[in-house]
């Protein structure tokens, strides 16, 4: 049995896709740091001491795997903005439902404070 030719570019496309693998996702970045933070001593003493083979690159994706998972997670979270969350939230039947009655008890609440 034969693959159709519509069959052997999905299969071509997998195959690709697999052998590329996981792609790289690369950042630049422009650090500056004060005279007394650990990098900036770190890479003053590599100099005093004439290190020639340090790959800054390197050394600091092996300090950044240092960080502990959930401080990224936690960082998301601190910087997601409330309007982000609000639509999150409307997308899912249970959070919608609880945003609706707080908004509704909310909604009583200043229309029985703007009658007395």
């Amino acid at each position: 049995m034969e693959n159709k030719p519509e069959e052997k570019k999905d299969i071509a496309k997998e195959k690709k896709a697999e052998d590329k693998g996981a792609k790289e996702i690369k950042t630049k970045l422009l650090l500056s740091t004060l005279p007394e933070h650990a990098l900036s001593n770190f890479q003053a003493e590599i100099k005093k001491r004439g290190i020639k083979e340090a790959n800054l690159n390197n050394l600091i994706l092996e300090a950044l795997e240092q960080v502990p998972e959930n401080w990224w997670t936690e960082k998301v979270e601190s910087l997601t903005p409330l309007e982000y969350k609000v639509k999150e939230a409307l997308t899912n039947p249970q959070m919608r439902e609880k945003l609706e009655t707080l908004l509704k008890d909310k909604e009583q609440d200043l229309s029985q404070n703007s009658q007395a």
